[in-house]
């Protein structure tokens, strides 16, 4: 009894060894390199606006946005970006000491664009275009570039929203599972996000009559930007799993970054007004943006970006799988073009009160999408 219980024990341990070594039964082959291609057609959160940037109408509605006449051409809501295309790359090896490895990924969203051109008779006072604004003084809704009140009417105006997302990040790779059903590793490195968005627009106005410093057939052509560029820069923490059944695979994947977002808010503007006598004035003005609101403000705070994903694959031979995956990414805090254009102007420059003043609003972003690509490991 004594050595069926000695065998006994013996087999127990050995079946012990054997499955505490099984989890990474080929960490002992060698270091592997993999890498990947996807192409990326993803959807963005849309591009707030604080305000409408133009609207039409009638003589008797001015072109306000809420009275009876009056219809809102660009702005007042979020503007939808469509889809971007975009392309991600991924290498990596495992298993360069131990279960120990390294990779790094990027991704590039083309930069997508909406717009407006329109344009008006600056002589039909029965119809107008306007730049919608609100009363500092009364809070109410108002407009400027009416031609039946200032005699100096918007004749022209075109203006364009534009966003582009791109990142990389850097990984070390330690493998917890590793077998031909499947792998399991956790990840840990840096993460980098850019986002880079802009509102600029150009609007054309005519004087009609005497107005102020304005003549009849003087020319003002304005033209102003708001930009807003966030970066984020953080530490990473991750988990990565491979699962096949047969020639089919299942890979999930949960990262989380936190660290800080390095935000950038700029205001420009640039007005030239040519008079009938052949000169010009050159100033930074425009309707939205004026010297009590140009310049650039920067700031930092604390940001987190979870992203979750997930891709079903196919190995069409033992080095190489074709894949189809979805993805989403959200991003804490963000600057936004649109947020920080002040609804409020005050057209009587001098004041008061000031306004448009500079703003810093924040808010999430996130962006999500399906991939599709294809895996090589050596």
């Amino acid at each position: 009894m004594r050595n069926g219980f000695l065998g006994l024990a013996a087999m127990i341990a050995t079946t012990g060894y054997a499955a505490a070594q099984s989890p990474c039964e080929s960490c002992d082959s060698g270091p592997r390199v993999y890498g990947s291609a996807d192409y990326l057609l993803f959807w963005t959160k849309d591009a707030p606006t604080a305000l409408p940037l133009l609207s039409s109408g009638t003589a008797a509605s001015q072109g306000v946005v809420g009275v009876p006449g009056t219809t809102v051409l660009f702005g007042g809501s979020p503007f939808d970006l469509g889809t971007f295309n975009g392309l991600r790359v991924t290498a990596g090896v495992a298993n360069v000491w131990g279960r120990v490895g390294f990779e790094g990924s990027g991704f590039l969203l083309e930069r997508q664009s909406v717009g407006i051109v329109a344009a008006a008779n600056a002589f039909d006072r029965a119809n107008v275009l306007a730049r919608p604004i609100y009363n500092p003084s009364t809070g109410l809704p108002s407009s400027t570039g009416v031609h039946f009140t200032t005699n100096v009417p918007v004749t022209g105006y075109n203006a364009t929203v534009s966003s582009q997302l791109w990142g990389a990040e850097a990984n070390g790779t330690y493998t917890l599972a590793d077998a031909p059903e499947r792998n399991v590793r956790l990840l840990a490195g840096f993460r980098y996000l850019d986002l880079d968005e802009s509102i600029s627009d150009r609007t054309i106005i005519q004087a009609l009559e005497t107005f102020g410093n304005f003549v009849p057939g003087t020319v003002v052509d304005s033209v102003s930007e708001f930009r807003g560029r966030s970066q984020f820069y953080g530490a990473q923490v991750g988990v990565d799993g491979d699962w096949t059944f047969g020639r089919f695979a299942l890979n999930l994947r949960a990262k989380i970054a936190a660290g800080v977002s390095h935000e950038l808010v700029y205001v420009g503007a640039n007005q030239v007004q040519y008079f009938p006598n052949g000169t010009q004035v050159v100033s930074a003005d425009s309707v939205t943006a004026r010297t009590s609101n140009l310049g650039s403000t920067t700031k930092d705070v604390f940001a987190v970006v979870p992203e979750l994903g997930g891709n079903v694959g196919y190995d069409v031979t033992d080095n190489l799988r074709l894949r189809v995956g979805y993805q989403v990414l959200y991003w804490s805090a963000v600057v936004r073009p649109g947020e920080q254009i002040d609804p409020y102007i005050n057209l009587n420059r001098s004041g008061p009160p000031i306004r448009p003043i500079p703003l810093f609003n924040q808010s999430g972003y996130w962006a999500h999408g399906v991939n599709f690509g294809a895996t090589w490991k050596f």
